[in-house]
Parts: C-alpha cells; structure tokens; sequence
C-alpha cells in the first residue's frame, strides 16, 4: 500500500486493518493499543493526502476506541480534540452561555444554529460525526459529573436530533454535498465519501434509527432531576424504551 494508490483503496484498507483489530476479544489492552496505532496510520495518510473529512472521522475513532477500552484518563482529551477538528466549540460555547443567563431571559432566547465551517456549509457525513462525538461527550462528562459542560452538548443533540434526523427521505439517497467534502447520506447509515476522479469511500455509520433511540436514553442517563411528578429523566426513559419496542416491529434496511 502506497501513497500513489487510490484514496478509496488506501481508506478501506487502513479501515479493514482498524475493524479486525477491534473484533479480536483476547488481550484488550494489546489490541486497544494496536487500534489507537491503526487509527493514527489512518488520520497521518489524511492529513498528507489533504482529506479532511478523514481527519474528522479519525478523531471520533480514537474517541470510540478509547471509551470501549475504559481509558478514562485519555478520553478527556480524545473528545476535546474530536470537538476541534469538527469546530464544535463556538456553538458549545453559546449553549453554555445561553444557560448561564438568567432565567427571565431565557424564552427570549433562540438556540444558536452550528457554525459553518471554513469549507462551508457542514455535510450530512460532518453532522453524523457531531452527534457520535455530542453522545459520546455526554456520557463523558455525565461519567465525571460535571453538568455544565454536560447540558449544552445535551441541548445541542436534541436539536440536530429534531431539526436533521428526520430529514433522512424513506427510499432512496440523501445528497448533501459540501464544496470541499461533499457526501452523500443513505438511510441506512452508509455514508459514500467521493472523491476526484477515482471511486467513492463507502463508510458504514450507527443507523440513524438506533441513533434516534440512543438520544433518548443518553438523554435520561444525563438528565439530574430524581423527584416530582414527572421527572424527565423518567420521561426520556420511558420514550426511550417505547421507541425501541417500537423500532422491534419494523425492519431495518440494511444495503
């Protein structure tokens, strides 16, 4: 494998080579280290290629990877980095800014819109990136306890959850395309990178279905309210479980 070969060749390969090193069960702390390598191969081959899109998604593989591992001590700065690279930090920091206002205040206020990146308007590949990194982030800081770094990256989820999931068409292909990353969405959950003059990447991403189901569940995990008539963190379970029995009943279309 070279520099010269195809980016769809070179990218799957590093993938495959990244997929079967996380799905050996012996050894997990050898094999962790050897996907974290794997996944370092891959976002250095990105970065000289200039395929930013790729950088991105090795940001949110390294974050994966160190939570399924339990590396808390690491996952700190995997998620500060996965934000980064995805330029989640001016909306994050007007969320946290909005909640910090007083209260009277707040019904004047509008949920600030994500910020276009310097490449334009994010791609549908971009936003599935952002709401894996929100989740897992979530988890993180909720893990730690530390609510105000946990509520603005919950009240983000919600609204791409709400405004962009539900966009997904029932048949067919979702295109979005970038000027710099363009990427073209399934419902599926398949992602198909292009590229210049060779053949699509093709990236198979958490379904949107089971996303939708994981932001009700990640949202009662987060949510700090115990008591009351209704406390919503028994509201987000409650919706949570009846959206999976739900989900039970239907297929899920599989390419």
């Amino acid at each position: 494998m070279t520099d010269n070969d195809p980016p769809h060749i070179v990218y799957t390969f590093h993938l495959a080579l990244i997929a079967g090193i996380s799905s050996q069960n012996s050894d997990k702390l050898n094999n962790t280290a050897r996907s974290l390598d794997a996944i370092g191969d891959l976002h250095d081959c990105a970065l000289r290629r200039g395929d930013k899109v790729i950088v991105q998604m090795t940001s949110v593989l390294r974050l994966r990877a160190v939570m399924r591992a339990g590396l808390w001590c690491d996952v700190k700065e995997c998620v500060d980095s996965a934000e980064a690279v995805l330029d989640m930090q001016d909306t994050l920091k007007c969320l946290a800014d909005d909640k910090a206002k007083p209260f009277e205040k707040v019904e004047q206020l509008s949920l600030p819109s994500p910020p276009s990146s310097t490449t334009g308007s994010r791609s549908t590949f971009e936003y599935a990136l952002i709401v894996h990194t929100l989740i897992l982030g979530i988890v993180f800081h909720t893990y730690t306890g530390d609510s105000s770094l946990t509520s603005p990256r919950l009240k983000w989820l919600h609204e791409l959850l709400d405004t962009h999931l539900h966009q997904f068409p029932k048949t067919g292909i979702f295109e979005v395309r970038n000027s710099e990353c363009p990427a073209f969405a399934f419902l599926t959950g398949t992602l198909q990178i292009p590229f210049s003059n060779c053949p699509p990447l093709f990236y198979q991403m958490t379904h949107p279905r089971v996303v939708y189901v994981l932001g009700f569940l990640v949202s009662s995990l987060a949510k700090r309210d115990l008591v009351g008539r209704k406390p919503k963190k028994k509201v987000f379970a409650s919706e949570g479980i009846t959206a999976v029995d739900k989900e039970m009943k239907k297929e899920i279309a599989c390419e």
